[in-house]
């Protein structure tokens, strides 16, 4: 398999999940992020974009990132997974987020 740009970033190995082994575009990467963030969002916020969520968790605050690929491994374990320090993370960067810029 090939290896992701987040294998680096993330310092974890690619790999499949779900059944699939493929990579995709960071971009394409738009799951609802409703449901995970819950409650960590603020009355009016809304959820951000996968993509966003993905890059915020390896403090990567670049919007052209969006072009590289993620194996489906990097996008379960730094998307909409659900643990105590996803959690953690979801609200330090929610709390945050109006100070942090994508550029």
């Amino acid at each position: 398999m090939r290896k992701c740009r987040f294998n680096r970033l993330a310092q974890t190995e690619c790999g499949s999940t779900s059944g699939s082994s493929t990579c995709v575009p960071l971009k394409d990467c738009t799951k609802n992020t409703a449901n995970h963030l819950g409650k960590a969002l603020a009355p009016g916020k809304e959820a951000i974009p996968e993509w966003k969520l993905i890059l915020s968790r390896v403090f990567i605050f670049d919007q052209t990132m969006t072009e590289v690929n993620i194996c489906q491994k990097h996008r379960d374990d730094l998307g909409n997974t659900i643990d105590t320090l996803s959690k953690k993370l979801c609200s330090d960067i929610l709390n945050n987020f109006d100070r942090l810029s994508y550029y």
